[in-house]
């Protein structure tokens, strides 16, 4: 018993051969061989844990160091032992730390968290495989800073905004680096000043497809303000071709606008359309206010004969849409108007030629319904019926419409 409360497995073989040989109680033999088997357990722990406190691996000893506890060892290992335990996977733990650390920071563009990782690895021991990873790193980075620095400078020196905004995101992704502040400064301040050159470049451009020649004045202005054309001369020659494209359009509008106002009116809306596209024309290239031969009474002339086309066009359109008509209000009222406004003569021929038409159809309507009302032979269907026609197309008097209803209603009641 005294030799399964310590740790001595020579001992306690020794011992649990001496109890058999003197038949000592079978219980405890048992009990002794279990613990045989226990303390061998503590034994290769006590092993292991000497070993991992040898070694470079903190998560090996944290393994040794739990079993350890499950075996309730430290009851058999001295103070020093357990605090050099302790002490060693704290070193070890820190030294992990710190190699991942490293690690991480390798993977990144910043050079201070990289130098940083690197004496914080080196202090806490860390592989040389790891440290050498982190010197080549810096050494890399210092050779890109330099190198972004330099194609900062070199950007800034020249036109090409696509390259200093490169070379700039480059310095921007080497946080932390040796690029000086004031070179940074520079391009960003070179950089703003070609995105305004830019955008008056593009703005002129814009312009250029339009019409507006004060817009258009005004983006050359601002492009000559801000030295777009000291790198762009023939820039400035397309603007100024565009600038005499557009007066000569407001030159030839004059002519076809002159042309569209005293055109006599054909019958059909072709005169209307003509000069509606003319005076469109006038207002989108904005010819009253940026040209010298439309003004405001020309305008107001045109729109004053396109009022007078339009009245045509409406009493044109109402005389065609009574060609067919059998109602001789309609067709009298569309007559009556085209004539006073003066719509072309084929289409008051036309017109005549239904108020004729439309007359006789109202005279033999009429006569049929006389003839029917004094007839000795009238049938009631034959009466309805030009009762019926003389309504609808209002040929008769009231006083005939009456006698013959009073017709009619004597040959129903037969």
């Amino acid at each position: 018993m005294e030799a399964m409360e310590n740790m001595d497995l020579d001992n306690l073989r020794r011992t649990i051969k001496v109890a058999e040989e003197r038949g000592v109680d079978s219980e405890l033999i048992t009990a002794a061989h279990a613990r045989e088997e226990v303390v061998v357990q503590m034994v290769a722990a006590r092993d292991e844990l000497m070993a991992a406190l040898r070694s470079f691996s903190a998560e090996r000893l944290q393994v040794a160091m739990e079993r350890a506890e499950e075996l309730e060892l430290d009851e058999f290992l001295s103070e020093e032992t357990l605090d050099n335990v302790v002490a060693r996977f704290q070193f070890l733990e820190q030294r992990d730390k710190a190699a991942d650390a490293l690690r991480m920071a390798i993977e990144s563009n910043n050079l201070t968290v990289v130098q940083d990782a690197l004496y914080d690895a080196r202090i806490k021991h860390c592989d040389d495989s790891v440290i050498k990873l982190g010197e080549r790193r810096v050494a890399e980075l210092q050779d890109e800073n330099l190198d972004a620095e330099a194609a900062v400078i070199a950007a800034t020196e020249n036109h090409n905004i696509t390259a200093l905004e490169g070379a700039l995101e480059e310095a921007e992704r080497l946080t932390g680096g040796t690029i000086r502040a004031s070179i940074i400064q520079a391009g960003e301040t070179r950089l703003a000043d070609l995105r305004r050159r830019g955008e008056a470049q593009e703005e002129l451009e814009i312009a250029m497809e339009d019409v507006d020649l004060m817009v258009l004045r005004q983006k050359i202005a601002r492009a000559e303000d801000l030295g777009v054309f000291v790198q762009s001369p023939e820039l400035l020659t397309r603007a100024n071709a565009r600038i005499d494209e557009i007066q000569d359009m407001m030159t030839n509008l004059l002519s076809v606008l002159a042309a569209a106002v005293v055109a006599e009116h054909d019958g059909t809306h072709r005169r209307t359309n003509e000069l509606v596209d003319a005076l469109a024309e006038v207002e989108r290239l904005h010819c009253v206010r940026d040209g010298d031969q439309i003004t405001d009474a020309t305008v107001s002339k045109a729109e004053a004969r396109l009022a007078t086309l339009r009245d045509l066009d409406q009493a044109t359109d109402a005389v065609i849409a009574i060609y067919d008509s059998e109602d001789m209000g309609a067709v009298s009222k569309a007559l009556s108007r085209a004539k006073s406004v003066g719509v072309v003569q084929p289409v008051i021929d036309r017109g005549d030629e239904a108020f004729h038409r439309v007359q006789i159809l109202l005279r033999d309507t009429r006569q049929l319904l006389i003839d029917l009302t004094e007839g000795a032979d009238t049938t009631i269907d034959a009466l309805q019926h030009a009762l019926d026609e003389s309504n609808r197309l209002r040929a008769a008097s009231a006083k005939r419409i009456h006698n013959a209803e009073e017709r009619l209603a004597a040959l129903r009641a037969r």
